[in-house]
C-alpha cells in the first residue's frame, strides 16, 4: 500500500474551527497500477484561512468503481486501466481528485517461425525484444519449439526479432489478447541442390524419378537441369523435367529430344513451395520405350532462399 502524506495548516486538530468551512481538498497518489492501493486524505479549509486534516465524518465515493474503488477510510484500490474521480464529502462540502490506473503487465506468449511459405518451421534461439505500450522494454529468447514469454501491458507493442541466418524484423503487434505470432525471412542466398548418378551396380531397384521439394522465401530465378549421364546418349530423349508450385500447377516442363537431355528450365518465381522432378518419361511416344533407371543420371536445382 502506498502511503499519502497529510496536509494540515492548523496543527491537525480534530476540533472544528469556528470559521465557516469553504472547501475540501483531497491529497494522495494520483497514478496507480492495477492491483495497487493508496490511502487518500482530506483537508478542510476555512474562511479565516485556517485548514486541518479531517479523519472522521468524511464520506468517500468513486465515480467509476470498474476502474477504482474507495472504502470508508479513503483507501483507493486500482481495479482496471482508466481514470476515476474520487470524491470526499465533509459537512456537505466536497473535494475530488482524479486517480489514473495503468494496466499491469501480463504474460504474453508467442512463437517465432519462418515466414511464408514454410510457416511450420520453428526458429529456436531467436531474440525477441518488445517495447510495450507503457514504454517498458522486455526481451526473451525462443526455446527449441520457437516459443517465448514476455510480460507486457495490453496494447500495441513494437517487437523486434533477430536470429542467426534470418533477416531482423520489427513490427507492431497488438498483445492485448495475450498471444502473438512472429515470422522471419531467411537471409537471401542461392541454394544449389544436386544429385549424382550411382555407378554400376548401383541400386538394386530402379529409380523412376529424382524429386526435390523446397521453399523459396525470396522472389528470384529457379534453375533446373540434367548435368550428366552414365547411360547411352539415346536414352537422354527418355527424360523430362517438371516444375510445379504448391497448388501442383505445372510451371515448366521440358523433355529430351533425340540424343539430348531436356533443355534446362529457368523461371522467375515468387515465394512458395516448389517441386522439381527429374523423371524417366515417354513424351515422344516410342512403342518400345521402357523406363530408365534414374540412378544413372545426375542433375541440379538452384533457387533463392
Amino acid at each position: 500500500m502506498i502511503g499519502a502524506g497529510l496536509v494540515a495548516g492548523c496543527s491537525g486538530s480534530s476540533t472544528k474551527p469556528s470559521a465557516t468551512l469553504t472547501s475540501l481538498t483531497v491529497d494522495g497518489a494520483r497514478t496507480l497500477t492495477e492491483g495497487e492501493s493508496v490511502t487518500l486524505s482530506a483537508t478542510a479549509h476555512y474562511a479565516d484561512g485556517s485548514s486541518q486534516a479531517v479523519t472522521s465524518g468524511v464520506s468517500w465515493a468513486s465515480d467509476d468503481v470498474r476502474i477504482a474503488t474507495v472504502d470508508a477510510r479513503g483507501v483507493v484500490t486500482a481495479i482496471s486501466a482508466g481514470q476515476s474521480q474520487i470524491r470526499a464529502t465533509f459537512n456537505t462540502v466536497s473535494g475530488t481528485t482524479a486517480v489514473r490506473v495503468n494496466a499491469a503487465p501480463r504474460s504474453v506468449s508467442g512463437k517465432v517461425h519462418e515466414s511464408f511459405p514454410t510457416e511450420s518451421v520453428a526458429i529456436a534461439g531467436a531474440t525477441v525484444t518488445a517495447v510495450g505500450a507503457d514504454g517498458a522494454t522486455v526481451s526473451a529468447t525462443t526455446d527449441a519449439s520457437g516459443a517465448f514469454t514476455l510480460n507486457l501491458v495490453p496494447g500495441v507493442a513494437q517487437v523486434t526479432v533477430a536470429a542467426a541466418g534470418y533477416e531482423t524484423a520489427t513490427t507492431n503487434a497488438d498483445v492485448t489478447r495475450g498471444t502473438v505470432s512472429l515470422a522471419l525471412v531467411p537471409v537471401l542466398r542461392e541454394v544449389n541442390e544436386s544429385f549424382d548418378y550411382v555407378p554400376y551396380p548401383g541400386s538394386p531397384t530402379p529409380v523412376a524419378a529424382r524429386t526435390f521439394r523446397f521453399a523459396v522465401h525470396h522472389a528470384g530465378t529457379l534453375h533446373a537441369a540434367f548435368t550428366n549421364s552414365n547411360e547411352l546418349a539415346s536414352a537422354q530423349a527418355d527424360t523430362c523435367i517438371d516444375v510445379r508450385d504448391s497448388a501442383n500447377h505445372v510451371l515448366g516442363h521440358t523433355n529430351g529430344q533425340y540424343d539430348n537431355f531436356p533443355r534446362p528450365i529457368d523461371l522467375i518465381v515468387p515465394p512458395d513451395v516448389y517441386t522439381v522432378v527429374f523423371t524417366s518419361c515417354n513424351v515422344n511416344g516410342y512403342s518400345n520405350w521402357r523406363p530408365e533407371d534414374m540412378t544413372r543420371w545426375s542433375g541440379e536445382v538452384k533457387h533463392p532462399n
